[in-house]
């Protein structure tokens, strides 16, 4: 009947706000999962800001930068979701990685050179060290499970953890034309 049809689509929407196919909650909350969640935000965030940064340095315009921004904290988990097969990718369906990717890109575009003199870093700083390895440790335990809920093979998994955590770097050196690092 169309009342339990859209009565099912909406606990489906409902659903979908609430838990993802990955098993977490779709928005951080104080489980443990949730905590995943949210180091997962960090760790896109950090990417983006590095993407951005690199792009910069290398020359390029506010395009540029916001494109390889995005590219670095989503290539990863979008190659490891197309070789699993995946479709749509993760970020087509959790639109908050695409608007945090670019949000992040572009204030760190317009407003890097004035955080980074009143704060006094630098585009190798420490700090951002310490927080890309927050993030790349967030994106192999996910990318791991992606492997686990696929079904492959446990080296599979492993080799899942590191293209998620590693891909959108190693995208971002060669489109920036630098030795992958």
């Amino acid at each position: 009947t169309p009342s339990s049809s859209s009565s099912t689509a909406a606990a489906t929407r409902t659903a979908a706000a609430t838990i993802v196919d990955d098993g977490m909650p779709r928005f951080p909350n104080k489980s443990t999962a949730g905590a995943l969640r949210a180091l997962d935000y960090f760790g896109t965030a950090v990417f983006a800001l590095s993407g951005t940064l690199t792009a910069g340095a290398a020359g390029m315009d506010m395009l540029g930068c916001v494109t390889v921004g995005c590219i670095t904290a989503m290539g990863g988990g979008t190659v490891r979701d197309v070789v699993l097969g995946n479709r749509p990718v993760f970020w087509m369906v959790e639109n908050e990685y695409l608007a945090l990717s670019a949000a992040t890109a572009l204030l760190t575009f317009w407003l890097w050179p004035t955080v980074s003199e009143s704060l006094g870093l630098s585009e190798d700083d420490v700090t951002i060290r310490y927080a890309d390895a927050l993030g790349l440790g967030a994106f192999a335990v996910i990318g791991a499970q992606n492997g686990l809920r696929a079904r492959v093979p446990a080296l599979a998994c492993i080799v899942c953890g590191m293209m998620t955590s590693t891909f959108g770097g190693v995208i971002r050196d060669v489109l920036c034309h630098k030795p992958a690092r």
